[in-house]
């Protein structure tokens, strides 16, 4: 069944949010060596974008992590870009398919058209 679009009203709403210095406590207390591979390390791609008030990085590398919050939010708050584009995966090969029968998952579709 489809689901209606919400309102503009709705979309106006105040929603919950994800709170920027919760969300960069807890990448800083994220466990690092934890997985198995090369290097061991896990999350270093997101520890590495928060930057000390000291540190010597460009305006644009320290602001990786403000682009980061914000993003998150508006995952979390369904305000998906218009870029991002949802498919579900093929459970089968389309060699494997029957004539005329069409793949057991939804057609992939732009999160907001």
């Amino acid at each position: 069944m489809a689901i209606p679009s919400p309102s503009e009203a709705q979309w106006n709403e105040e929603r919950a949010s994800i709170d920027r210095e919760i969300l960069r406590r807890t990448i800083m207390s994220l466990k690092s060596q934890v997985s198995r591979g090369l290097s061991g390390f896990r999350y270093e791609h997101l520890q590495t974008i928060l930057f000390s008030v000291h540190s010597k990085a460009g305006r644009l590398a320290k602001s990786a992590f403000d682009e980061l919050h914000s993003l998150s939010n508006d995952n979390f708050q369904g305000r998906l870009l218009e870029w991002i584009n949802l498919t579900a995966l093929n459970k089968k090969d389309a060699a494997d398919l029957e004539t005329n029968k069409i793949m057991d998952v939804a057609q992939s579709a732009k999160a907001k058209q």
